[in-house]
């Protein structure tokens, strides 16, 4: 608790953070930590039963917070800024966690009920408590960072080779392996972008993997986004007739992953990036 500050912003771009002084947060919130897990279990013909699937489902979270005012107008006043935080009709409010080394997680959440008014005074100053449940459709925490890794042709001319660019980054080697570290708790979901001129794009993780069936033009960029499993150019049109057969758009794995980038580059212009932001589970 002491080493990270919460706020909400809502989608109107207003941000209330618990300052303690006006916005105070109660420190026994629900549904900071691994959220609920939805599990397949299917009879089976002898004892017991079947393990199929599972999954983490939807986080429900209970802060109850206190504002504080001066007078009944000034809570008053601050009761009609959080409730306009907390609309959703043009977005979801953002939960945001902010450590004190600089991190920042962030949640989406949607507001459910709880906004009951409980009035009292203390030490001359009005307050009002409120108990704010939300649920959060995607239940991971995502960092604000973005990792990045940019594979180029290098100074060989031949093939694809991983050349570190920055950003949180762990080491890379050559010959189209890079070695991605995910500090987060769970796999991540990678973004790709292949900008052309280049050709035979095969990218692979394991047993996993996903091929072009047709060249990328010189200055044009392919986008494969494996959270929403979409390719697109780079006017938004759909190309996901160009992947080859039976495509795996994996994700990127807690810890260090191997993941083979290979092409044939047509000028040094060509270029693969991997983007992905790490998901946590847990907040503390």
């Amino acid at each position: 608790m002491v080493n990270v500050n919460y706020s909400l912003v809502g989608a109107n771009g207003d941000t209330i953070t618990f300052d303690y002084s006006n916005f105070i947060l109660n420190p026994d919130f629900m549904g900071f930590g691994i959220p609920p897990a939805q599990v397949r279990i299917e009879p089976s013909a002898g004892d017991g039963g079947v393990f199929r699937h599972s999954k983490r489902g939807v986080r429900d979270i209970d802060m109850q917070v206190t504002i504080v005012g001066t007078d009944n107008a000034a809570v008053q006043t601050k009761l009609r800024q959080m409730s306009r935080v907390l609309q959703d009709t043009t977005g979801p409010t953002t939960l945001r966690a902010t450590y004190t080394t600089g991190e920042v997680l962030f949640l989406k959440v949607h507001y459910v009920g709880g906004a009951e008014s409980r009035w009292g005074s203390d030490g001359g100053n009005v307050w009002n408590r409120w108990v704010l449940s939300f649920q959060a459709p995607q239940p991971y925490w995502q960092s604000n960072v973005t990792e990045e890794f940019v594979v180029t042709t290098g100074n060989s001319g031949r093939g694809l080779l991983p050349q570190l660019t920055k950003l949180q980054l762990t080491s890379s080697q050559v010959f189209g392996v890079i070695n991605v570290d995910n500090v987060g708790d769970v796999p991540a979901y990678p973004v790709w972008y292949v900008r052309g001129p280049i050709s035979d794009v095969e990218i692979s993780f394991g047993t996993q993997s996903f091929s072009f069936t047709e060249s990328i033009a010189d200055g044009e960029t392919i986008t494969v986004n494996t959270a929403t499993g979409t390719v697109t150019d780079d006017l938004g049109t759909n190309r996901y007739s160009i992947l080859g057969i039976a495509p795996k758009l994996f994700r990127v794995e807690p810890g260090v992953s191997s993941i083979s980038v290979n092409g044939v580059a047509a000028t040094p212009a060509a270029e693969v990036r991997l983007d992905y932001s790490p998901l946590y589970e847990v907040v503390h």
